[in-house]
């Protein structure tokens, strides 16, 4: 569990211990984790045991996540629709983030809708005090109206 724990950082395991509480095979709850340690944190798994315990296996993720919880950088995350990802996080993923965040959420996007996840989310954020939200959007989405407008969403 050490070795897990040194290898994923603390924004995998938390969306690790999210697919699994979603049931997703635990295959593809790892799909978040880089490529190039994804191989090397499934062995781990399967090494301790825990490929077929996958409550135990949440647990673990959720006790990586709080060991890894103090942020030493800021990363970039990108995602997609489900339907268009071969890897990475999806966007819903985003969600649980954003609820986490202590101090700053910086969201960039191309769609951004009312009925999106998000939209709730970075609406709890803007009201917990000492976060600070920025959301950046496609300016010909806004015009054309494919979105919300800009007063709606300062708003």
């Amino acid at each position: 569990m050490r070795a897990l724990g040194v290898l994923l950082t603390g924004t995998e395991a938390l969306l690790v211990a999210a697919g699994l509480d979603a049931e997703e095979p635990v295959t593809s709850a790892f799909a978040v984790v880089d490529p190039r340690r994804r191989a090397d944190a499934l062995a781990l798994v399967a090494a301790a045991g825990l490929r077929l315990r996958r409550d135990v296996l949440a647990v673990v993720m959720r006790g990586i996540e709080g060991g890894r919880s103090v942020t030493q950088r800021v990363e970039t995350l990108w995602t997609m629709p489900g339907h268009l990802a071969g890897a990475g996080s999806l966007t819903t993923s985003l969600v649980l983030l954003v609820a986490g965040a202590r101090e700053s959420v910086v969201c960039s996007t191309f769609n951004f809708r009312r009925s999106s996840g998000m939209w709730t989310a970075l609406h709890h954020a803007v009201a917990r005090a000492g976060v600070s939200v920025r959301v950046y959007v496609d300016a010909v989405a806004v015009e054309s109206g494919r979105g919300p407008s800009a007063a709606e969403l300062a708003k």
